[in-house]
């Protein structure tokens, strides 16, 4: 039995990577570096930049190695830039610490991934895109930011 398990739960791991993408990204942080980006994946994707489709969920996987500094909570945010300009988009979980992967306090010098479903909603308009990720802590000092290109279909 616990072999059949392993050997589903692997299945499942490759599946999940055919329909995922590390996809190339910007570290937006401003300030000092709190922690170290090692890679960003979109699901389902299958080139960069990713053409995301008005009405469908998005999955965005962040891993990141913390510094010398943890956080006791984090807030999540999403925004779209255009042409420079941040534009708040809606976010189901604000909550970083909640259904994300990361279970909070975060320690330092450790390694987490932060998983976020989004919907790209119907009213956006057919364009290029780079849709930005920020996680702040506790004390709204921005703790994580990353931007991916993207195009709206």
């Amino acid at each position: 039995m616990a072999v059949l398990i392993i050997l589903l739960v692997s299945l499942l791991g490759i599946i999940n990577q055919a329909n995922s993408l590390h996809v190339p990204f910007k570290d937006c942080s401003k300030g000092p570096k709190t922690v170290t980006i090692k890679y960003v994946d979109i699901s389902p994707c299958k080139k960069s930049p990713c053409t995301v489709t008005k009405g469908k969920n998005y999955t965005i996987s962040i891993d990141f190695m913390t510094g010398t500094e943890g956080a006791k909570n984090l807030t999540a945010s999403i925004f779209a830039d255009i042409k420079g300009q941040e534009f708040p988009y809606p976010n189901p979980q604000p909550d970083a610490c909640k259904d994300s992967g990361i279970v909070c306090p975060v320690k330092a010098k450790a390694e987490y991934t932060y998983d976020a479903t989004f919907l790209v909603p119907k009213f956006v308009p057919h364009m290029a895109v780079v849709v930005g990720f920020r996680l702040k802590n506790e004390k709204d000092v921005e703790f994580l930011c990353v931007e991916v290109p993207c195009v709206v279909s």
